[in-house]
């Protein structure tokens, strides 16, 4: 049995595998994009019509410059979700391992919800600045907030993250779920590889010891 060309052929099909997960994860990111904008301008209605009297409170100057804020926030989705989503330690092709994965309807990979949430903080941040909005720890019991100061932060610190629960679009769905399936297929490959090689270790050190 040739181990090596074995191998080699695993290893090519693991190469074409994560070159087709490198394009899902730029689909997801493009949809999340587009998501992203659309969550910042219905989630700043939501806040807008839930807190009218401290929005026209603060004056028709002060309002249009936190309309003007919130405006390029959205415009700025693209730049965010490159900052945010881009670490290697999110995506499994670039930071292998050998933990389970499964697919839900109803929510994303943990590690990346929990990312997303601390981008939408970006738009927490704003309202809260424009006492619109107040965050908590989400470590405190007794304050109801959509905004919750991220792990141990403190105001001075100021990392935001949205704390309720987000729906996610059918599109960014399908692209994690297609991106799980890609990781138990290469995750199958490296166990068939280990496989291979410990073999091809028994063989050699039969051949050693007999040729000794």
């Amino acid at each position: 049995m040739n181990f090596d060309e074995q191998i080699a052929t695993y290893k090519q099909q693991k190469q074409q595998l994560l070159d087709e997960m490198e394009g899902k994860k730029e689909m997801f990111l493009d949809e999340l994009v587009k998501f992203t904008a659309s969550w910042f301008e219905e989630h700043t209605m939501h806040s807008i019509k839930n807190n009218p009297e401290k929005v026209i409170g603060l004056g028709e100057d002060k309002a249009r410059q936190l309309k003007t804020e919130l405006k390029e926030l959205a415009n700025r989705s693209d730049e965010l979700v490159k900052s945010y989503m881009s670490e290697d330690a999110l995506w499994w092709h670039m930071n292998e391992n050998k933990h389970s994965y499964f697919a839900y309807d109803y929510k994303l990979q943990e590690k990346h919800e929990k990312k997303i949430k601390l981008m939408f903080g970006e738009l927490g941040k704003i309202l809260i600045a424009y006492d619109i909005e107040k965050a908590s720890s989400e470590y405190q019991r007794d304050f109801s907030s959509s905004w919750f100061y991220d792990g141990y932060s403190s105001k001075e610190n100021k990392n935001i993250r949205y704390a309720s629960g987000v729906t996610f679009s059918k599109e960014l769905h399908t692209s994690d779920k297609e991106y799980i399936e890609l990781i138990k297929k290469v995750q199958d490959i490296n166990w068939k590889i280990e496989d291979l090689e410990e073999q091809k270790k028994v063989e050699n050190v039969e051949d050693w010891w007999t040729s000794l």
